[in-house]
């Protein structure tokens, strides 16, 4: 961290030096987007939980397509991706992620807040 004074409006055209802390790991354009995004988004912490979310739901997704993929299919792959991917599968089918649990509260909301998010980013990086 590293303190920095900057001016500080107090009354229209009227301003005083003020000193704040400012992590160093916002210097430069990637410092930079990524100061905005924790300003307008969400810290790191909220990042990594929706990267978590993500995943789940990413991972829910295709366990649904691999179980309705026809065998014809499946057998283009090999016995070794087969059995990887049908472990993974049943792994995942075995616990009840965070995601799940938002998800049975909140539905379709959850996916339209972590969406809305990334679209922020995205708009943020874009600039």
């Amino acid at each position: 961290m590293e303190l920095k004074e900057k001016a500080k409006e107090v009354k229209p055209n009227l301003f005083t030096k003020t000193v704040v802390e400012e992590p160093s790991y916002f210097y430069g354009k990637k410092g930079l987007v990524r100061y905005e995004i924790h300003k307008q988004v969400f810290d790191i912490y909220d990042s990594v939980a929706d990267n978590a979310k993500m995943i789940s739901l990413l991972f829910s997704l295709v366990s649904r397509i691999w179980s309705v993929m026809p065998n014809t299919q499946k057998s283009k792959l090999s016995q070794d991706e087969v059995d990887m991917i049908n472990y993974v599968v049943n792994k995942f089918k075995e616990i009840r992620t965070r995601a799940d649990v938002e998800f049975e509260k909140e539905g379709m909301n959850l996916i339209d807040r972590l969406m809305e998010r990334q679209k922020k980013i995205g708009e943020i990086v874009d600039y």
